[in-house]
Order: C-alpha cells, then sequence, then structure tokens
C-alpha cells in the first residue's frame, strides 16, 4: 500500500491532503486547522442515467453531526473516482476557529486546485506503487 501526502497553501489556510491506493481502489483523506473525521464520502462509478455512454457516480455521505466537511469532500470524491474509474472514498475534518467567509472562499478555492491536481496525484502514486 502506497501513500502519497500533499500540502496546498494560501495565507494562513493550510490544508494536507493523503492519497492512498487500496488495491486497485482510492482513499483520500483532507484536513486542516484542528482536524478530524466531519464527513465521509463514499463515490461508486456508473454510466450516466443521462447518457449511458458517459461516466457518472452515486454519492453516499455520511457527516458527524453538525459538520460541513461534505462541501470539501464531495467534489473530491466525484473527481476521484471519475478519474479512477474505481471506488473512492474521502475523509474530510477541516476546523479553522472564527473561520470569516473569505477564508471559507478560500478553503474552497485550495480544494478547487486539489480537484485540478488529483489526475497528477494519482499518477505519481501509481508510478510509486511500481517501484
Amino acid at each position: 500500500m502506497q501513500t502519497l501526502h500533499k500540502r496546498l497553501q494560501k495565507g494562513e489556510y493550510v490544508l494536507h491532503y493523503q492519497l492512498t491506493r487500496l488495491g486497485d481502489d482510492y482513499s483520500l483523506v483532507v484536513g486542516g486547522g484542528e482536524e478530524h473525521v466531519g464527513s465521509i464520502v463514499l463515490a461508486l462509478p456508473r454510466p450516466s442515467l443521462a447518457d449511458p455512454a458517459r461516466a457518472s457516480t452515486t454519492l453516499s455521505v455520511l457527516n458527524v453531526t453538525g459538520h460541513k466537511d461534505d462541501g470539501v469532500a464531495m467534489p473530491l470524491a466525484e473527481a476521484l473516482c471519475l478519474i479512477s474509474g474505481r471506488p473512492a472514498v474521502v475523509v474530510a475534518g477541516i476546523h479553522f476557529d472564527n473561520l470569516p467567509v473569505a477564508g471559507l472562499k478560500t478553503i474552497l478555492s485550495l480544494n478547487e486546485e486539489a480537484c485540478r491536481q488529483l489526475p497528477h496525484w494519482v499518477e505519481e502514486l501509481a508510478g510509486a506503487d511500481s517501484k
């Protein structure tokens, strides 16, 4: 089992990503600030309902009561599943005290960057697996 660690930062906000390949499947843990388990998202690949020739996903979400980390976990799980064509699990827990709206926007922007980087991370992890 190989694990890849990545860190994205903008200003005072830092998010840590840990991508692990489990056989042919993937898990991704993302945390920032006071890290914890806030949300768990399972993404399963399936044909699109609108166009069966296109890939899509089904997401199952578990939130710890009062947590909203699924806003970070869902796009990551969907992206990872579509990239790999395999089941993917994302565990997210990000907490910054008194987070202003601008801080939330920064965190979501960092997460969008992580979604864009995921294909490279999966490729990098595959290279590590072959060594």
